[in-house]
């Protein structure tokens, strides 16, 4: 068997990992739907929101590059095809060396549309990610208002005033 063979050999078992993501939208919060497949097999999926992946201090290709890397428990990341019908995905990953992106039609992701369809997973999205943001989200609105801070400040007066009356 030649070099050329033994490469072209070694090429052909080496498969990359395909992840299928998009950006969807529920009830007002962009989430991150990705899909990891190895060789035909589901190996995860991944439901995140942005908002979280932001907090973090990071961006939508790392994101994806940790998924990668931590379900297939290796230390370093390996390169990896991306389909996604996301204009922002592909323009976040461009950059990347990892990321093999291709912007594929919403046909070809459409069990990440069906994964945030499915109402058990709304359900949980309702309970565990959506309520904190949006919790944060009016306390810093609520916050913010002048009425709020000017009642906060009367009030804070009086008590001061009262406790001086009051010695």
């Amino acid at each position: 068997m030649s070099v050329h063979e033994k490469e072209h050999a070694t090429k052909v078992e080496a498969k990359r990992p395909l992840v299928v993501a998009d950006v969807l939208n529920f009830e007002g919060s962009a989430f991150l739907v990705a899909f990891l497949y190895e060789s035909t097999y589901t190996i995860a999926q991944i439901v995140t929101p942005i908002a979280k992946i932001n907090e973090e201090g990071s961006t939508l290709s790392d994101a994806l590059i940790e998924i990668v890397r931590v379900n297939f428990n290796l230390a370093d990341p390996i390169a990896f095809d991306l389909y996604t019908s996301s204009d922002i995905l592909i323009t976040e990953t461009i950059g990347s060396p990892y990321i093999l992106g291709q912007l594929k039609d919403k046909s070809e992701t459409s069990e990440c549309q069906r994964c945030i369809a499915d109402p058990n997973l709304q359900e949980a999205l309702r309970d565990l990610d959506i309520q904190p943001y949006r919790r944060k989200y009016e306390a810093d609105r609520k916050g913010r208002s002048l009425f709020r801070k000017f009642g906060r400040w009367i009030s804070k007066t009086t008590k001061h005033i009262i406790n001086k009356l009051a010695v």
